[in-house]
């Protein structure tokens, strides 16, 4: 018999007893009650592999992780073929990206238990993380079937599906998903972002509000009420921008709607290093920096609105996408600058980026080396310029000899702000040809001439099947015609930018 407090009744229990009052504690969260139970049974029991198994778990869930690995591999030794301790084992190895061990931990899992839902998702998960997508199918699939109402495998499956462009069965996936976990936030975004892929915004853009609910996510939540599209004259609005420049970018063209309909001020709080960029914006009242509307001394606004619902608030459809531009100016004396900076010659100069951010994690998909860029630099009258800063820049050196490239990257947007420089360089450049990053988005918003290469099933506001951009109409898309192509992509291109050399040359002999 062991003696334990409970609440504040003192009774004497056995192992069992105590083990299963831990493991209510370890349910309700209690996890400094429940981890004094398990330790106070393994003073009794050493070798008790359900305490032991449990006190790993939670570890594991306090990020605690040292100290979990000791309590798996201690059931390991103690019960070899324990399928969960191996499963557990190998998803502390993913989270930590050692990929071989943890794939070593989810075989033995399934030599144990070949059966193990959990053990097939986790494996299914490296394989996509690894971008082997047909045996991260098979792996989902295998979960599901173990495991019929398992809502994030068949989340994960109507990724794979949406990726292999098999938007149809991508869809069932994540049906499937929300019927098994209806509040399930993950598959309800992703299911907006197939909608809004489609083009079918109506019902994309109240399904996109899910995505303010999933766990983990920095959207902020203040007291004030949510901007829904009602007058407010003489009151305060704070659009809150998330998710990547890029979409602050785009959907900052709705600060001059809200100022319209509203009547009231507009404050726009987004990342420091954008304030310069869009100081001189239509619509913007002030700038203030993440942050900065908690303090106490900040600036007191009536409703708030994130960036990304505003599409939903003003119920924009595909024929009603709010398209001027430019809507970014920029800087005029630094227009001037890189003027006087780039060549006077008559070659075509283009503005060139391939790398977005490798943080994102589908960047595999949608960037790409700097050697796709090669044919281009072998089109007559042109000139390549390096716009790339960062991540990607440092293969411009294994190719100089390759392909002329001029590097821009380096001397932009240092101690300016984000996009300084480069808004000001663009506007000396005839044509931007990019990946899917910021730069086709800055080049966008300031209406100058952009060719996007794109991967065969994009980013959703790209949509399908189309060469124009409906957010941007200066923008020229080029798709690939299948998975991981980009030879096609960039022969197209190459093909697409001699044409416009030829016209270029021929308007300036006449």
């Amino acid at each position: 018999m062991i003696g334990f407090l409970a609440g504040d009744i003192s009774f004497m229990a056995t192992l069992d007893e105590v083990l299963a009052a831990a493991v209510q504690f370890h349910q309700r969260g209690n996890f400094a009650e429940a981890e004094r139970l398990y330790r106070e049974a393994l003073v009794v029991d050493p070798q008790s592999v359900m305490a032991l198994g449990n006190l790993g778990a939670l570890f594991q869930a306090q990020k605690r992780l040292d100290e979990a690995i000791v309590c798996y591999k201690r059931v390991l030794e103690l019960q070899l073929n324990h399928a969960q301790a191996h499963c557990n084992l190998g998803s502390i190895y993913k989270d930590q990206r050692q990929y071989e061990r943890a794939v070593e931990c989810y075989q033995l899992a399934l030599q144990c238990n070949p059966a193990l839902p959990e053990a097939h998702f986790n494996l299914g998960v490296i394989r996509q993380q690894q971008r082997d997508l047909p045996e991260a199918g098979e792996c989902y699939r295998r979960a599901i079937f173990g495991k019929p109402d398992y809502a994030q495998a068949q989340n994960n499956l109507g990724t794979v599906y949406r990726f292999e462009n098999k938007l149809a069965q991508a869809m069932q996936c994540y049906e499937a998903a929300l019927g098994s976990r209806p509040d399930f936030a993950d598959a309800h975004r992703n299911r907006a972002l197939l909608w809004l892929l489609l083009g079918d915004f109506k019902q994309g853009w109240p399904e996109f509000e899910w995505r303010l609910r999933i766990a983990g996510q920095p959207y902020p939540a203040y007291p004030q009420p949510r901007w829904q599209g009602e007058p407010m004259p003489g009151r305060t609005i704070l659009l809150v921008a998330e998710q990547g420049l890029g979409d602050t970018l785009q959907f900052i063209r709705y600060a001059v709607l809200v100022k319209q309909r509203s009547g009231a001020r507009v404050l726009v709080q987004c990342s420091p290093v954008l304030h310069e960029i869009l100081k001189c914006m239509a619509g913007i009242d002030r700038l203030v920096a993440p942050g900065h509307a908690e303090a106490p001394d900040a600036e007191r606004f009536d409703a708030y609105v994130p960036l990304l619902s505003l599409p939903g608030v003003f119920g924009t459809l595909l024929e009603t996408v709010p398209d001027a531009v430019p809507y970014l100016t920029a800087d005029r004396q630094r227009v001037e600058h890189w003027q006087r900076e780039l060549p006077g010659d008559d070659k075509l100069k283009v503005g060139i980026g391939w790398q977005g951010n490798r943080d994102y994690p589908g960047d595999y998909y949608r960037s790409m080396p700097l050697a796709h860029f090669a044919p281009l630099a072998d089109c007559p009258n042109v000139k390549l310029y390096s716009l790339q800063k960062g991540f990607g820049s440092e293969q411009l050196a294994a190719w100089s000899e390759r392909m002329s490239i001029a590097d821009l990257g380096s001397k932009l947007d240092e101690g300016t702000g984000a996009f300084v420089d480069t808004a000001a360089v663009m506007m000396n450049l005839d044509l931007v040809i990019t990946s899917d990053t910021a730069i086709a988005h800055l080049a966008g918003a300031l209406g100058v001439p952009v060719w996007v290469a794109l991967t065969w099933v994009p980013d959703w506001r790209f949509l399908l099947d189309r060469e124009s951009m409906p957010w941007y109409p200066t923008m020229r898309l080029f798709r690939q015609k299948q998975f991981g192509e980009w030879t096609g992509v960039f022969a197209r291109i190459a093909d697409q930018l001699r044409s416009l050399s030829k016209d270029r040359a021929a308007r300036l002999e006449v």
